[in-house]
């Protein structure tokens, strides 16, 4: 199979860590099993006695460097792995979702993949229009992942919808980049207005839009968060795309 591209949910890759009698965190290595969703808050590990300890690890997630072991991957990334020639994707930054790639998966990799509820499959031609009831089911999906998509018609190509699902990712990428922590962290979410935020949030804003040449001409200080992310991929250029075959 050529590459295919999915909307699918990113899961925690957690490192084991041992907790010492002076309570001193200590990194051991890798641990891929240690069943650790985003959601949880708690990381279970396998110890050199094998039996499971369980450490709440919730006030760490927001800087992965701390724990030095954790990481982001595809939910599905043993079977992408063992079933294609790897993948490209672009993250929601902190946030728990991605646009991936995966590069001629067998054709039992995209059954298993789309038997998922929590995968979104695009077809092979990104060029077609999406249907009433795919613009329903898109919605619905990224509304799942707090993914604004009040802008997606039936006069949209899938290509279009990616790139700019692609560009909310690289806007919350970008808040990273300078905050150093996710974007829906501090209080934020969707229906929070530009005028409530404050003026460091204000400025990253500012500083995000510039950097890729976009304009802010459409906002106003009621603008929220939902509007911010919209107007910014709406003017996206698309160029971080293009690795998903995205054009």
């Amino acid at each position: 199979m050529a590459s295919k591209v999915y909307l699918m949910p990113m899961v925690i890759k957690a490192g084991v860590i041992a907790y010492s009698d002076f309570h001193d965190w200590r990194y051991l290595g890798s641990h891929d099993s240690a069943p650790l969703t985003p959601s949880d808050g708690q990381i279970y590990f396998n110890t050199s006695s094998h039996s499971w300890m369980k450490f709440n690890v919730s006030v760490w997630l927001e800087d992965t460097d701390i724990l030095g072991g954790i990481s982001w991957h595809p939910k599905y990334y043993t079977d992408i792995l063992n079933d294609s020639n790897g993948y490209n994707l672009v993250d929601y930054a902190h946030e728990a979702a991605c646009v991936i790639s995966i590069h001629d998966g067998t054709p039992q990799l995209h059954t298993n993949l789309t038997s998922n509820p929590d995968v979104l499959a695009a077809p092979d031609d990104l060029s077609l229009l999406l249907t009433s009831g795919a613009v329903a089911s898109v919605q619905a999906y990224l509304e799942g992942m707090n993914i604004p998509s009040e802008w997606i018609d039936t006069g949209d190509t899938y290509a279009h919808v990616l790139r700019r699902i692609v560009g909310v990712f690289v806007f919350a990428r970008e808040w990273v980049g300078i905050k150093k922590k996710g974007l829906f962290r501090e209080g934020l979410d969707l229906s929070r207005s530009y005028n409530s935020l404050s003026t460091s949030n204000k400025n990253t804003v500012s500083a995000i839009f510039l950097k890729h040449g976009i304009s802010t001409a459409g906002l106003s200080g009621q603008s929220t968060i939902r509007q911010i992310l919209s107007e910014f991929s709406g003017g996206f250029d698309g160029k971080e795309a293009l690795g998903l075959g995205v054009s």
